[in-house]
């Protein structure tokens, strides 16, 4: 590992905010140490397993670990591919990781589409000597490590954020995920314990959004001809602001009259949140500074980059990952955006800059949430095109 390298993944490990008790890469059931590929010629047979696809944000989770293993850190110790199962099929994924583990895979790194329904798939993957790694979603076998964030404490503090922001007396629209996801289902239930202490807080309306924009889409314009927007006093969403404000744009409603949301890093909700004054070049419809006075978390598409290092790093140095590591989630409000201007690492690192010009980035999905301290490989354009920094 080069001294670019510096900050990857098994030092970063004692930054991280939480760590559960560690585990062995090779077998739950006998405590084995990890085999160190230091000095193998060969490189890392690596293999990607996206349980859903086809939003932006796994799109750009594809790219940033495309980007780094071009770097120049990794290029000549992995070789990596993907597989998707576009519809979230825990049957079909469970098969393509027996595919994997039958292919010769060193290192599996996924996005579940179950906490369960893949244990047995994984169980034999760990029992071949292969490491198995979930990102953002989390699996319950215990010979799997979980990098993601903390969703129960990410929804509670959103939830708590959304009741203050209404003083405690109102009604909520939730835009939520996909069913049956550990993700989503962990958010909603935090967010409803959240809500259910407050007896002057209602939820108005809910909606399964996908994690999509257009799904928002058409799933709120279902609930407005039904209600009308006086109804609603605050949104919170796993992702799907952006919808919510155009909607409102479509109505007639003015910029300072909008109803607020808390929300995803998507670069359209980001945007929203800026002063209606900001120079951000050319706009169109409700992609643009509005001086909304909403919040946006930051659980980005970093996140599978990072997993797939700690699993390549952990591999060539022979150590072991726990069970969970538990990454923290920053939150930007209207009052914490900041313009980058050319979106490299560098730039992300020295100003905290943390959105971009629409002229730079047109699709209104595409998370801004794509810096971390521990990938200096990865900047805006891994994010874009799968380009490292070096």
């Amino acid at each position: 590992m080069t001294s670019k390298n510096a900050m990857g993944a098994l030092s970063s490990l004692k930054k991280l905010k939480k760590v559960v008790a560690p585990i062995a890469l090779v077998s739950s059931a006998v405590a084995v140490s990890a085999p160190s590929y230091a000095a193998d010629t060969e490189k890392l047979k690596v293999f990607v397993s996206f349980g859903f696809y086809g939003n932006t944000w796994m799109e750009q989770n594809k790219n940033m670990m495309e980007a780094l293993t071009k770097s120049s850190d990794y290029s000549d110790k992995v070789d990596i591919e993907f597989q998707v199962v576009n519809n979230g099929d825990a049957q079909r994924q469970a098969q393509q990781i027996n595919g994997m583990v039958e292919a010769g895979a060193d290192l599996i790194v996924m996005y579940p589409s179950s906490p369960t329904a893949l244990n047995r798939s994984i169980r034999n993957a760990c029992r071949q000597g292969i490491s198995v790694i979930a990102w953002d979603s989390t699996v319950s076998e215990r010979c799997a490590t979980n990098v993601h964030a903390d969703n129960k404490v990410l929804a509670t503090n959103q939830a708590e954020w959304a009741v203050k922001a209404i003083n405690e007396s109102g009604n909520i629209l939730m835009i939520n995920g996909a069913p049956g996801v550990a993700a989503n289902d962990d958010r909603v239930v935090a967010a409803k314990k959240v809500y259910d202490k407050y007896p002057n807080v209602n939820v108005v309306a809910e909606v399964n959004g996908m994690w999509s924009d257009p799904v928002v889409l058409g799933e709120l314009s279902k609930v407005m001809a039904v209600k009308k927007w006086s109804d609603i006093d605050i949104a919170t969403a796993q992702l799907g602001c952006y919808p919510f404000y155009q909607l409102q744009d479509s109505a007639g409603i003015p910029d300072a009259e909008k109803i607020p949301c808390a929300g995803s890093a998507e670069i359209s909700e980001r945007v929203a949140l800026m002063d209606p004054n900001t120079d951000v070049g050319e706009t169109e419809g409700a992609f643009r500074p509005m001086g909304i006075k909403g919040q946006t978390f930051e659980v980005g598409p970093v996140m599978g980059a990072q997993a797939l290092m700690y699993g390549i790093d952990a591999l060539l140095e022979g150590k072991e990952l726990p069970h969970d590591i538990i990454m923290d989630v920053p939150v930007v409000t209207y009052k914490d955006t900041k313009l980058c201007e050319t979106g490299s690492w560098q730039e992300m690192h020295e100003t905290g800059c943390n959105v971009f010009k629409p002229s730079m980035i047109p699709n209104t999905e595409f998370s801004v949430a794509i810096y971390s301290e521990d990938t200096p490989q990865l900047g805006l354009q891994a994010a874009l095109n799968g380009t490292p920094e070096y």
